[in-house]
């Protein structure tokens, strides 16, 4: 989806703004959603960088990588 890249590489422009490293998205072109994973320094830095690229995300979930 041509629309998510653009998106993802807005997100990768001004990631370094908000400490934030993302690292991967997945499109889900039936539902029209995409998923993006990335390393920040909190729930607020995330969702910043989101909100500076002009696509507001509808839901953040903070994880932890398991071992």
């Amino acid at each position: 989806d041509l629309r998510a890249e653009h998106a993802h590489a807005k997100d990768l422009a001004i990631q370094h703004k908000h400490g934030v490293k993302f690292t991967a998205y997945w499109v889900d072109e039936k539902q029209g959603k995409v998923f993006c994973l990335s390393d920040a320094p909190n729930l607020a830095a995330a969702k910043a960088v989101h909100m500076a690229a002009g696509h507001p995300a509808d839901e953040i979930y903070e994880v932890n990588e398991g071992q």
